[in-house]
C-alpha cells in the first residue's frame, strides 16, 4: 500500500505503487459511484465492488468518514486524502493495470454554509501510469443549496485545473457527482462527455457523468442500478483517438 503525506498548501502526495501496465490500444473502463455516507460498511462495500467490476478506474464520493483502503476490492489500490472534506473523493485503480505516480487534492469550493460539507469541496487528482499516463480527477460538486455563483466559481476552478493538467498529460479524465443535470452541464474546452442513458441521482436527474480529453472519446456508457446508495453508478468505456 501507500501512505499520504502532507506538503505545502495542504496538497497531498502519494508514494508510487509498482504494478502492471495498461495496454495502449485497449479501451479504459472508468466508473463513478456516489457511496452514500450513511451506508453501513457491508452496503458500501457492495456498491464499491459492483462499481469496480469490468473497469480499471473507479471514482467514489462521500468517502470522507471512511478509510477507503478497507473497502478496496482485492487487487485494487486507492488514492484517498485524510479528512472529512478533503477525503470526500477516493479513487480506486486496478494494480495489475496501473501504477500510481502521485495523488493530491485541489480546493474547489470554500464557503460557509448551513451544511458545512456542502461548502468545502475538493477535487482529487490521481496520476496513473500504464502504457500511457493519465490524470484521473474525481469530483463532487456542491448541491443547489449553495448559490449558483458559488457553483460557477467552483466550476471555474475545475476549468483551471483541467487546463493545467492538459498541458502536462495527453490523457485526462474527470468524473463524479456534479449535482447538475447533464443538459445544463459545464463545458470544458477540449473535453467531451456522454449523456447517461437514465437517471443517476436521488431525484432521478442525470447528475453523475464523466468527461475525457480529446482525442479520446466515450465509446460506451451504462448505468449500475442495483445500488444501496441513493445514486446509481455510471460506467464509461474510453477509447483513445
Amino acid at each position: 500500500m501507500f501512505s499520504l503525506s502532507p506538503v505545502i498548501g495542504g496538497t497531498l502526495i502519494t508514494a508510487a505503487v509498482l504494478a502492471g501496465v495498461a495496454p495502449a490500444n485497449a479501451d479504459i473502463g472508468i466508473t463513478t459511484q456516489n457511496v452514500r455516507y450513511s451506508l453501513p460498511p457491508v452496503q458500501a462495500r457492495h456498491d464499491i465492488r459492483q462499481a469496480a467490476g469490468r473497469g480499471s478506474v473507479l471514482f467514489t464520493q462521500e468517502m470522507g468518514r471512511r478509510q477507503a483502503r478497507r473497502f478496496a476490492p482485492a487487487g485494487w489500490g486507492v488514492a484517498h486524502a485524510a479528512g472529512t472534506y478533503r477525503g470526500d473523493c477516493a479513487t480506486f485503480y486496478r494494480r495489475d493495470v496501473w501504477r500510481l505516480r502521485r495523488a493530491y487534492v485541489v480546493r474547489v469550493v470554500n464557503v460557509d454554509t448551513r451544511r458545512p460539507s456542502n461548502g468545502h469541496r475538493w477535487a482529487l487528482v490521481t496520476v496513473l501510469t500504464g502504457a500511457e499516463t493519465m490524470a484521473a480527477v474525481c469530483i463532487h460538486m456542491p448541491t443547489h443549496s449553495v448559490s449558483r455563483a458559488v457553483y460557477r466559481a467552483g466550476i471555474g476552478r475545475v476549468r483551471t485545473l483541467l487546463r493545467r493538467l492538459s498541458t502536462r498529460y495527453r490523457h485526462v479524465a474527470i468524473g463524479g457527482d456534479w449535482n447538475n443535470r447533464y443538459g445544463t452541464r459545464a463545458r470544458f474546452r477540449g473535453f467531451v462527455s456522454r449523456r447517461p442513458p437514465a437517471g443517476t441521482g436521488a431525484r432521478g436527474g442525470r447528475v453523475d457523468y464523466v468527461y475525457v480529453r480529446r482525442p479520446a472519446r466515450v465509446a460506451h456508457i451504462s448505468i449500475l442500478r442495483r445500488t444501496f446508495s441513493d445514486h446509481n453508478g455510471v460506467r464509461v468505456w474510453v477509447r483513445n483517438g
